[in-house]
């Protein structure tokens, strides 16, 4: 990780969070890039990279010309892919990502969608936090519906569209059944306030 734990220890598969790699990327992004680096820093921060390779996830990502902008001068969307290509090229066993589609536009999220499939299929594992109903059934095995005061797992939802999934799988009939399910599990607890689905 970037930083290092106060005390104790963090184990991922049981080896120690520095052997088996976390990947994080927060929701709000103005804290997950360091204000003094350009954007390909920021990719390569923490990293052990080339130049080249972070040149090469900023340009799989579409944010290849703005690889020398500071933050302050990318939208909330640009800031977002940055972090996600960061957490990508650092090739985690786990990826902790917290609403990653929230500041992206419709066409970065197919992006990042295809990458996160292409990811998930060469076996990476990821725990997303997200009020995105058709990324979330697509992108994942199991969803958890999380209700608040106090927050709990509300319902627990399987997700049965096979392993090879693409962008275009949300067309399919199994996923518009599936993505009724969590919709149904949502608005069964819209009186008890709802926190995301994970």
């Amino acid at each position: 990780g970037l930083e290092q734990p106060d005390g104790g220890v963090i184990t991922v598969f049981g080896r120690t969070a520095s052997e088996g790699r976390v990947g994080y990327v927060p929701q709000h992004t103005a804290g997950a890039l360091f204000p003094w680096l350009d954007g390909l820093q920021n990719i390569a921060f923490g990293n052990e990279c080339s130049e080249g390779d972070a040149i090469d996830i900023a340009e799989e990502f579409g944010i290849g010309k703005y690889a020398h902008a500071f933050p302050h001068q990318l939208s909330g969307g640009l800031k977002q892919l940055f972090a996600i290509a960061r957490s990508v090229l650092s090739a985690p066993d786990v990826f902790l990502l917290d609403e990653p589609f929230s500041a992206l536009d419709y066409q970065n999220r197919l992006l990042v969608e295809e990458r996160l499939l292409a990811l998930r299929e060469q076996g990476a594992t990821a725990v997303i936090v997200s009020h995105d109903i058709e990324s979330t059934v697509l992108l994942c095995d199991r969803i958890a519906v999380l209700g608040s005061k106090p927050t709990r797992v509300r319902a627990l939802l399987p997700i049965r569209l096979g392993e090879r999934r693409g962008v275009e799988t949300r067309f399919a009939p199994e996923f518009n059944s599936v993505s009724k399910q969590v919709f149904r599990a949502l608005t069964g607890l819209a009186g008890s306030e709802v926190n995301a689905v994970a």
